[in-house]
């Protein structure tokens, strides 16, 4: 199973990330991970690549540093086609972003899940707020009728008229329409059939036009709210995880 950060200007938050993810190795011993550097251009890829010399990664990790910012669909593209180009090809890719630290356990049960569910392409976390409150981590595809309601922040409305809300929260693991690619773990033989990121999109709604792919083929997305991950949300682009929810538009 392969990790993969995208990383832009911020190293230190992506190697606190990396250092979270490596205590997962306890439990997977095979698990490695790639740190992309996204074209930063402030020495970050120089950073990267000191840092992953030492005893505490040097095993396990590698740096692929990008020439330019083609935007995070992209830079995740890259790692995964490198990946493909391995005789140790991956069954798992498991995505999270540089201002994410998984919970112990977190990649744990999105990995038993994959494997007790083989139509699964795709298992997200449920991501916490700094302060410990739970984001939004799984939704329905959004619509004229969700986005209004959303929009209008009066979800009687949506009792009246039947509309249900983007968001979907639920204490169990359960079958949703799409979840955040902060902190994802995805099929490599899904991906293999329907094709990886549409890197027309330069940052926001990638995962949700990849993951309306992967159900149109027939497979199921999933939410595993026992897989926690803190995010500390627009550390990379400025936007936070509260605002994302009102200022991302509507795909194409």
């Amino acid at each position: 199973m392969a990790a993969v950060i995208v990383n832009y200007r911020t190293p230190d938050l992506a190697l606190k990330s990396l250092q979270a993810l490596g205590r997962e190795r306890t439990l997977l011993p095979n698990l490695r991970a790639m740190i992309v550097d996204g074209g930063s251009g402030d020495g970050s890829a120089d950073t990267l690549k000191e840092a992953l010399t030492h005893p505490e990664f040097a095993s396990w990790t590698e740096l692929l540093p990008l020439s330019f910012n083609g935007g995070f669909g992209w830079a995740n593209n890259q790692a995964i086609l490198t990946l493909w180009q391995r005789d140790d090809e991956p069954e798992f890719v498991f995505l999270i972003n540089p201002d994410a630290e998984i919970i112990s356990g977190a990649l744990v049960q999105l990995v038993c899940l994959l494997h007790l569910n083989s139509k699964a392409a795709a298992a997200g976390s449920q991501l916490l707020e700094p302060d410990g409150s739970e984001a939004g981590s799984a939704f329905r595809f959004p619509s004229i009728g969700r986005e209004l309601l959303r929009g209008s922040r009066t979800f009687s409305i949506g009792k009246l008229t039947g509309i249900s809300p983007v968001n979907i929260g639920s204490g169990n693991a359960c079958q949703v329409d799409w979840v955040t690619g902060a902190s994802v773990l995805l099929r490599n033989s899904a991906l293999r059939q329907t094709g990886l990121f549409d890197d027309g999109f330069f940052l926001y709604f990638e995962e949700v036009e990849l993951m309306h792919r992967l159900k149109k083929a027939g497979w199921e997305i999933w939410y595993e709210p026992k897989s926690r991950v803190l995010h500390i949300g627009g550390a990379a682009t400025g936007v936070s995880s509260a605002e994302q929810s009102n200022r991302k538009p509507l795909p194409a």
